[in-house]
């Protein structure tokens, strides 16, 4: 992950996969633990968050 300055923040990435291609990818912060992006895909929907001052965009997950 990166700020939106484009400072590097380290992060630990965990997915949840809910089977038949559906998921969910949580970013956290780790010195914080805070989240910081979360990308869910459920069927043909896709539902980003993002906190701000975190870059965004859509992960490459599969």
């Amino acid at each position: 992950m990166e700020s939106l300055t484009g400072a590097a923040i380290p992060a630990w990435l965990m997915r949840i996969d809910y089977g038949e291609g559906n998921y969910t990818l949580f970013w956290l912060e780790k010195a914080t633990g805070q989240l910081m992006k979360m990308e869910e895909r459920f069927g043909v929907q896709m539902r980003v968050k993002v906190r701000p001052g975190v870059a965004g965009g859509l992960a490459a997950a599969e």
